[in-house]
């Protein structure tokens, strides 16, 4: 199956763009978990008397894999596009632990004890990787092994988030 791009495509719920900017579907992604945020934020708020593990619970359950849906994909984004993602990110976990505007998002995840989104799409993008290696589509077969230690393969998605 050969898909054609004019304009935006639909896959699914990602959204691709004719030149795999892939700003539509962070767009999407962000506006999907704003709309979920929204519908959350009673419980996930810094007054909530709900426990901080629970909250984070919350977050790691529902709310993250609203951003990082199809991240596999979407990994070698442009840093404009993850930056947004993340200020998602941020502003959550801040609101989680109730942390005041002085502390680092850094220290705010270390005392959560949640890995970075961009360290969590790198995992997500290994095992996807590894996993699609086992797959025993004819098609899938005939893509050549991949070299992230190739120059040539610089641009291509594995080789985006190396951390």
């Amino acid at each position: 199956m050969i898909l054609q791009l004019t304009g935006k495509t639909r896959l699914n719920t990602s959204e691709l763009d004719k030149i795999l900017t892939f700003k539509s579907h962070t767009n999407h992604a962000r506006e999907k978990f704003n709309k979920a945020f929204r519908a959350q934020y009673s419980i996930v708020c810094r007054n909530s008397s709900l426990s901080i593990d629970n909250k984070v619970l919350i977050y790691l359950a529902y709310l993250r894999p609203i951003l990082a849906y199809a991240s596999p994909i979407w990994e070698c984004t442009s840093n404009s596009n993850l930056t947004q993602i993340q200020a998602l990110e941020n502003k959550t976990l801040r609101m989680i632990g109730n942390a005041r505007w002085y502390h680092r998002n850094e220290e705010i995840r270390t005392a959560l004890k949640i890995p970075s989104l961009t360290k969590f799409i790198r995992k997500l993008s290994d095992k996807f990787d590894a996993d699609l290696l086992k797959v025993l589509n004819a098609s899938i077969a005939k893509i050549p092994i991949y070299d992230p230690t190739d120059p040539c393969n610089r641009k291509r998605p594995r080789y985006s988030l190396t951390l």
